[in-house]
């Protein structure tokens, strides 16, 4: 499915440029990636990993739910 495809990518997207961000390596496992970046954000590491590596969204609101957790994730470890 179409929605499928765009939240890998927004995922995939995200996770790229949260990376160098987190003093990761591009093979990371997602282990260290949500554990980082939950450090980073303040976030809980649950929801962290729920937005970068969880189910596909349902819907097209919960796709665009996806992109803006993804945004918010990532400012907040751009600063922190």
């Amino acid at each position: 499915r179409a929605r499928d495809r765009a939240a890998d990518a927004l995922r995939a997207a995200a996770r790229q440029r949260l990376l160098p961000r987190l003093g990761l390596r591009p093979d990371a496992v997602a282990g260290a990636v949500v554990a980082a970046a939950a450090q980073r954000s303040g976030q809980d590491p649950q929801w962290v990993a729920h937005i970068l590596y969880g189910r596909p969204p349902e819907t097209d609101p919960e796709l665009v739910a996806l992109a803006g957790a993804l945004d918010d994730i990532e400012r907040q470890v751009a600063q922190s």
